[in-house]
């Protein structure tokens, strides 16, 4: 599968139940993908406001977001 099609088809999913729950159901079930494998979960990411992240976190969260959001323009361009 393409980036393209990632994007898209995660963007159609988005549309269709709602970001924030689609982001709230692959972090569970990230979660539980990797208690599965026999590793612990607190690596999965869990969804966060921007004010929720501590100041010391927040310039790797702005490169993250900055990257993802370059991924995303690129696919609309």
């Amino acid at each position: 599968m393409t980036k393209k099609q990632e994007i898209l088809l995660v963007e159609k999913l988005g549309s269709e139940i709602g970001y924030g729950h689609l982001m709230n159901l692959a972090a569970a079930l990230w979660r539980k993908s990797l208690s599965n494998e026999g590793n612990h979960p607190v690596g999965a990411f869990i969804p966060a406001l921007t004010m929720d992240i501590k100041n010391e976190h927040q310039k790797e969260y702005e490169l993250d977001k900055a990257n993802y959001d370059n991924i995303i323009s690129q696919v609309y361009e």
